[in-house]
């Protein structure tokens, strides 16, 4: 299983890359983690909408119809470490899974 985690924004500093190389190292061997960092558009010239808009696309560019996607949202609904865990379990029937972040 593939597990895509796409974040827009900075690239990660030293302490959050040891950090997730440590988490990482906990996982299954069977579960392959890829990071995909992606630009922010955010630009004086573009409205709040017009940069969720182009960020939206490039989100969308890296994601294929077949994949099963998690998006990470502030409003969207709260689930703890084993529910996530959980859902995680029953995604696994797929070839990738991303998790928007």
């Amino acid at each position: 299983m593939i597990i895509r985690i796409i974040s827009i924004g900075n690239k990660l500093n030293l302490s959050e890359s040891k950090n997730i190389e440590y988490f990482i190292k906990q996982l299954p061997k069977n579960l392959q983690i890829e990071f995909i960092n992606l630009k922010s558009q955010q630009n004086p010239k573009y409205s709040q909408q017009e940069v969720i808009k182009k960020e939206s696309k490039l989100i969308l560019s890296r994601i294929m119809k077949k994949d099963f996607v998690i998006a990470c949202d502030s409003n969207g609904e709260q689930i703890n470490s084993s529910q996530f865990s959980k859902l995680i379990l029953r995604c696994q029937k797929n070839i990738k899974l991303y998790v928007l972040s």
